[in-house]
């Protein structure tokens, strides 16, 4: 993979990150119809729905993964490089 295409792929893949995270913090925002068929605009309960509702996965779906494990495994290979060095 050159770094054109790399680069790409980090641009469209934080832009979609952005947006999945954008669309978390508007779900606590956005009003939903109760089971007695009200409207519901009480932030707190608003906020309950959707943490007992769609929120877990929302999350997983927006947590990049990808980027972490890139940042875990450079974090693993400094720690091993400095403990081989200091051990020697």
């Amino acid at each position: 993979m050159n770094c054109e295409h790399f680069c790409l792929y980090i641009i469209v893949r934080s832009e979609i990150d952005e947006m999945l995270f954008a669309d978390i913090l508007l779900n606590f925002q956005t009003t939903y119809v109760s089971k007695s068929g009200k409207v519901v605009f009480e932030h707190k309960l608003i906020a309950l729905n959707y943490i007992r509702g769609w929120f877990l996965l929302d999350l997983i779906a927006a947590v990049p993964f990808d980027l972490l494990y890139a940042v875990q495994v450079k974090t693993v290979r400094l720690l091993a490089i400095r403990y081989f060095y200091a051990s020697t």
